[in-house]
């Protein structure tokens, strides 16, 4: 008895029900293929709207979030903390030493002048009380920073040394080898997007000047830092994973499948894919964060995994 050839649609003798799908997908490629370029083309309208990266922490949890409702109570009832600390660390190992000061009293003068700025507090511009006969004597414990010397120096880090508001928190416990000027701010909370960031290129300009002018290292770290490094972070494992991925990619699909046009169609299919995504981010209002900035590398993978399937089929 003679095999009877398989039916289209077919494999032997069983039905495939995605056969017809499959040949009209096949048949009307080029529609396809217009559609595609034309969907992409719409979502990258709004693409400019996920730009600059949002550094606020919020965005991580819905508004409908009761922690979050209870921060915002919190917040509105008292204040709100965003905090900035610049850490000084001085080449000569000693915080109280006329050069050492200057550039407290140069850090605090200038972190006034930072964007949104409410308070600034540092060993210089400490209030040191005291008493002289009947009268109460309010002053900086570091009155002229920029003209103190060695006898106001060792001065003031006796009264530093003796006060327990400045130890644990502006002086570590038995050292005098570092210190911190304390910023506060009060964000209007208009743009989140720009606000910190302002604030951070403002900071770092004013530290290169700091450092240059003076023989310290700054440390920086604090609210603001964190919330800044939410969105810098984000565009710098974009920026530094993006290039060698693709190169990874198409390596490992030309060895696989061993076909130049077969590489090129890959390649341009994880490309307008991660664009689609991005675009999508702006439609639906999302701007990039720490974590949607890595949405390109999650959809090249899914992409590529697809596109190389249907090849090897």
């Amino acid at each position: 008895m003679k095999d009877t050839p398989a039916a289209p649609g077919t494999s032997d003798g069983r039905a495939q029900p995605m056969a017809p799908v499959a040949d009209f997908i096949v048949r009307m490629r080029w529609l396809w293929l217009a559609t595609t370029v034309v969907l992409v083309a719409i979502s990258l309208a709004n693409i400019s709207k996920i730009w600059p990266p949002n550094p606020d922490a919020r965005i991580f949890f819905a508004e409908e979030n009761p922690d979050r409702q209870a921060l915002d109570r919190f917040e509105e009832t008292f204040t709100k903390n965003d905090n900035l600390m610049i850490v000084v660390e001085p080449a000569n190992g000693e915080v109280f030493t006329p050069s050492t000061l200057a550039a407290i009293g140069d850090i605090t003068e200038k972190s006034w002048l930072l964007p949104f700025v409410r308070r600034v507090d540092s060993v210089t511009n400490f209030q040191h009380t005291y008493a002289e006969g009947d009268e109460m004597i309010v002053r900086d414990l570091v009155p002229e920073p920029f003209a103190v010397d060695e006898a106001g120096a060792a001065e003031s880090k006796d009264i530093a040394t003796s006060r327990i508001e400045l130890i644990g928190s502006y002086l570590p416990h038995g050292k005098t080898d570092v210190t911190q000027v304390q910023v506060l701010f009060t964000l209007p909370g208009v743009d989140p997007i720009t606000e910190v960031p302002s604030i951070v290129a403002d900071l770092r300009e004013m530290v290169a000047g700091i450092e240059a002018a003076h023989e310290v290292t700054i440390h920086l770290t604090g609210g603001i830092m964190i919330n800044n490094q939410f969105a810098s972070s984000g565009q710098e494992d974009s920026a530094n994973l993006l290039g060698p991925m693709f190169l990874i990619i198409l390596l490992i699909v030309g060895l696989a499948i061993r076909s130049i046009l077969g590489t090129i169609s890959v390649l341009i299919v994880i490309m307008l894919s991660a664009m689609a995504g991005l675009g999508a981010l702006g439609w639906m209002g999302i701007s990039l964060n720490s974590v949607t900035v890595l949405a390109p590398l999650y959809i090249m993978t899914l992409a590529v995994a697809s596109a190389v399937h249907v090849l090897s089929a």
